[in-house]
C-alpha cells in the first residue's frame, strides 16, 4: 500500500508541474530601423581563446586541431584571433631563463595540472598572438592582500617598462560573486587599490565567468537557460572599467568551471552562442574561451581527436557579429528566447533569434515562432544551427551528418577541422514589414537583412 501511495503521489506532482508550468509564448520583437543609443559598440575581433598556462606548448605543438580550428576566425575577421595564455597553473609557475625546454612538470596522473612548475625563454616562441601575465595573492585571498600585491606590482612594473602605456591587464581574479568572505574584486582595485599611475597604465579591466549556482550534473535544461545566462552575465563588474574609461573584457570563461558532461553537449553549444552575444550587448570588448586541461576539460573547443560542440557555438556567434560595428538586444531575459540585431553604419545588418528551450532527444521537439517586425519588405537568407538534441556529442567516427551539430548544414572535421558538407542558407519572405520563423528548442538562426 505504501508503494502504491508514492506512485500516486509522484503521478499527482508530475501532473501539477505540468498544469503550473506556462506555455511557450511566440515571441514578437521590433527590429529598431536605425541603431538605437543603447546599442554597444563592437570589437574588430570579440571573440578569442584562452589557454590554461601548462597546456600552451602541448595545444601549439601536439593539438594539430587547434590552429586549424583558430584559423576559422582568423579569416572570418581578416585579422589575427586574439588568444590569451593564463589561469591558475601560471599562478604557480616560476620563470627560469637558463631553462631550454617550453615547460617542466611533474604530476602522477596526466591530466591533472602541476602545482609547481617551470618555464623559460622558449615558452614564448609558441606565443604568436597575445599574452598577458597577471599577479595573483598567496591563498587565503582577501581583497586588500591582493589588492595591494597588485597594485605593488603594477607599479614595479611600470617603473621600469616606461612606455608605451597603457600596457597592462587589470584583473578580477575570479568569478563575479562572492565564493568566501573578501573575495577579490574588481571595484576594489579599482577604486582603493589603484592610484592613478597605475590606472593610466591600465589598458583594460578583466574577469572569468563560470557558472556555478548549484550546478548539477543533469541540470542542462537549467544551466542552458537564456535567464540564467543574462544572470550570470549581469554580476558582472562592467561599469567599473567604464568609470574609469577602459574596455572591459571577459578574459576566461567556460560553461562551468567543474568537469561536467553537459559542457560539452549542443546545448552548451546554443548556451556560448547566447553568452557571447548578449555579453557583448553589455559592453564586454571580448570574450575569451578557456581551452583547459587537454582531453579533460569538457568546456574545450577541441579535444585530440574532435571539434567539440562548444566550437560551433562560437563559431556561429563570430559568424553573428562579423562585420556589424554595434549590437543590441531587444528581449528582456527573463524567459529562453533572445533576439540579438547587429547594426553596420546605423543600420540593422542581421537578427540573431536564439531559442535556448532545452530537448532531451525523445518524443516531439518543440518549436517556438519568432516574429520580427519593423522590417523591410523583400526576401532575405538566414543560417541555421541546429543539432540532433540538447544532449548531443559530436562522435568521434563522422559517419553519419545528421549526428553532427550542424551550421547552414556544414559541420567541422574531426580530422582538420575543415568545413564539411555543402551550405545550405534558408530563404524567407518579409511580407506586410514583418517575418515570422520557426526554431526547434535548442536552434539559433542568423537572418541577414
Amino acid at each position: 500500500m505504501a508503494r502504491f501511495y508514492l506512485l500516486i503521489l509522484g503521478l499527482a506532482n508530475v501532473l501539477v508541474s505540468c498544469l503550473a508550468s506556462p506555455a511557450p509564448r511566440s515571441p514578437l520583437y521590433t527590429v529598431p530601423k536605425t541603431q538605437p543609443k543603447n546599442a554597444a559598440t563592437l570589437d574588430p575581433t570579440p571573440v578569442g581563446a584562452s589557454f590554461e598556462f601548462f597546456m600552451w606548448p602541448s595545444y601549439m605543438t601536439n593539438i594539430s586541431l587547434a590552429l586549424p580550428c583558430i584559423d576559422h576566425f582568423n579569416k572570418l575577421f581578416h585579422r589575427k584571433m586574439p588568444v590569451r595564455i593564463g589561469g591558475t597553473t601560471q599562478d604557480r609557475a616560476t620563470y627560469d631563463p637558463d631553462f631550454d625546454g617550453y615547460v617542466s612538470y611533474s604530476v602522477n596522473d596526466p591530466l591533472e595540472a602541476p602545482m609547481n612548475l617551470t618555464y623559460g625563454p622558449k615558452f614564448f616562441d609558441l606565443i604568436i598572438f597575445e599574452y598577458w601575465k597577471l599577479p595573483a595573492a598567496v591563498s587565503p585571498w582577501r581583497e586588500t592582500q591582493e589588492g595591494a600585491d597588485a597594485a605593488d606590482w603594477a607599479q614595479d612594473f611600470v617603473n621600469h617598462w616606461k612606455k608605451p602605456l597603457p600596457i597592462l591587464a587589470g584583473g578580477g581574479y575570479a568569478v563575479p560573486f562572492e565564493i568566501v568572505p573578501e573575495w577579490p574584486n574588481l571595484p576594489y582595485l579599482i577604486n582603493t587599490a589603484y592610484n592613478q599611475t597605475i590606472k593610466d597604465a591600465t589598458k583594460f579591466y578583466n574577469g572569468h565567468l563560470y557558472s556555478l549556482k548549484n550546478v548539477t550534473d543533469n541540470s542542462l535544461n537549467v544551466e542552458m537557460a537564456h535567464q540564467r545566462t543574462v544572470s550570470d552575465l549581469n554580476m558582472l563588474p562592467i561599469s567599473s572599467a567604464k568609470s574609469v574609461n577602459r574596455p572591459y573584457v571577459l578574459g576566461e570563461t567556460g560553461f562551468h568551471s567543474g568537469d561536467y558532461t553537459m559542457d560539452a553537449t549542443f546545448g552548451s553549444a546554443i548556451q556560448t552562442v547566447d553568452k557571447t552575444l548578449h555579453g557583448l550587448t553589455l559592453g564586454i570588448q571580448r570574450i575569451f574561451y578557456h581551452q583547459g586541461t587537454i582531453d579533460q576539460a569538457f568546456f574545450n573547443w577541441w579535444w585530440s581527436d574532435r571539434v567539440n560542440a562548444p566550437f560551433y557555438g562560437g563559431y556561429f556567434a563570430a559568424l553573428a557579429v562579423e562585420g556589424g560595428d554595434s549590437i543590441s538586444a531587444s528581449d528582456d531575459g527573463t524567459d529562453s528566447y533572445a533576439q540579438y540585431v547587429v547594426y553596420k553604419k546605423g543600420k540593422p545588418i542581421k537578427v540573431i533569434l536564439v531559442n535556448t528551450d532545452y530537448y532531451s532527444g525523445s518524443g516531439s521537439r518543440p518549436t517556438t515562432k519568432f516574429t520580427m517586425t519593423g522590417l523591410k519588405n523583400g526576401h532575405v537568407e538566414a543560417l541555421r544551427m541546429t543539432g540532433p538534441s540538447s544532449e548531443s556529442l559530436v562522435p568521434r567516427l563522422q559517419t553519419d551528418p545528421s549526428l553532427e551539430p550542424s551550421i547552414g548544414g556544414q559541420y567541422f572535421s574531426n580530422n582538420n577541422c575543415s568545413l564539411r558538407g555543402h551550405k545550405r542558407p534558408e530563404k524567407f519572405t518579409i511580407q506586410k514589414h514583418q517575418l515570422t520563423i520557426s526554431l526547434a528548442a535548442s536552434e539559433a538562426l542568423i537572418v541577414y537583412l
